[in-house]
């Protein structure tokens, strides 16, 4: 399941980066830097704490030198960072041995044991990402006059923009329908995309306004934006929305980042 991967890689990683630290570590001086002050003044100094037959701990000035205090406060940091990996290592750990898959197999493996005939039952109502893309009916009568792109999927788009957009979703494989509207109370908005994302169905919505000029326009997104978020469509959670620059132009790199960083 691709939460259980997200975990162990994250759990990997953790313990490289912990690696990785105590290997810089190895090479500072050991103990710490003692700081004071005195006549506005600050005076450091170098302790090792006593060890073995030692009948007092290592002390050094190095008030004058620069490289020793910064290896010590590097040093510092390391230890405090090592000690926070190492907390967080084990609260993975836990995680992991707590963590219960919701894949079909884990959840109804002992059902299917008493009633396998009835596996089938499972898949009931799914849809691929194909078929979901495809079930629906774009609004009608919405400015038609304005379809005049088709994307590579064959829909009628009204701006360059959304047409750009579509071509990387098309790209990425990422399902979507366009100008479906909103099922909701209350609310007679129709978002540019309706997005379903690929690894885990959950659903987005993403608005782009392309005639940034426009005060008009900008106002009426600006209240749609308040409607979407009175019934839980909002920006960083389930609800991207794009610009088109002043000359008109798009950049497709900004696009990628966010099908990268969101949709995938």
């Amino acid at each position: 399941m691709v939460y259980r991967e997200q975990l162990s890689k994250i759990y990997k990683d953790l313990k490289e980066q912990k690696s990785q630290l105590l290997k810089e570590r190895d090479f500072l001086p050991e103990g710490y830097v003692n700081i004071r002050s005195y006549n506005n003044r600050y005076y450091y100094t170098w302790q090792i704490p006593k060890k073995g037959k030692q009948k007092k701990p290592f002390r050094k000035g190095i008030t004058n030198n620069k490289d020793q205090i910064n290896k010590l406060v590097r040093k510092r940091y390391l230890d405090g960072a090592i000690a926070n990996i190492e907390d967080d290592i084990l609260m993975m750990e836990n995680v992991l041995k707590e963590y219960k898959d919701i894949d079909e197999a884990a959840v109804m493996k002992p059902f299917f044991q008493k009633y396998p005939k009835l596996k089938g039952g499972i898949h009931y109502g799914n849809m691929t990402n194909e078929e979901w893309s495809a079930d629906y009916r774009q609004v009608v009568g919405l400015y038609e006059e304005d379809l005049k792109s088709t994307s590579a999927s064959g829909r009628k788009m009204r701006s360059y923009g959304e047409l750009l957009i579509s071509s990387r979703l098309d790209f990425y494989g990422i399902p979507y329908r366009y100008e479906e509207r909103i099922d909701h109370p209350g609310v007679n908005r129709v978002p540019d995309f309706t997005i379903r994302r690929p690894r885990d169905g959950k659903i987005f919505y993403w608005e782009h306004m392309g005639m940034v000029e426009d005060g008009v326009y900008l106002n009426d997104n600006i209240r749609k934006i308040k409607q979407y978020a009175a019934i839980g469509i909002t920006p960083w959670d389930n609800l991207i929305i794009t610009f088109g620059q002043a000359d008109g132009g798009m950049d497709i790199r900004k696009i990628d980042a966010i099908i990268q960083g969101w949709l995938l």
